[in-house]
């Protein structure tokens, strides 16, 4: 019985963690590309945009469950 609580206890905590975790099929993460601004030069990291607007950048940013994501490695990131 102990066993049998010990290998649950893991895939409960997952539903909990999935449950509290909005999907987001309206978001984009641009992973790894090196961002140019058009007032503050270039920076290596992440892009998210949701809804069409940029909501964070730079770094390295966790997926929104449901995000789709682009692979920008050795590719550049700007805006237009």
């Amino acid at each position: 019985m102990l066993n049998v609580l010990r290998n649950l206890i893991p895939a409960l905590l997952l539903g909990l963690l999935a449950l509290g975790s909005e999907a987001r099929a309206d978001a984009i993460l641009i992973k790894g590309g090196t961002l140019l601004t058009a007032s503050h030069g270039s920076a290596q990291g992440d892009l998210l945009v949701i809804d069409g607007k940029i909501s964070r950048a730079g770094g390295s940013i966790p997926p929104p469950l449901g995000a789709r994501v682009i692979d920008a490695t050795g590719r550049f990131v700007m805006p237009g």
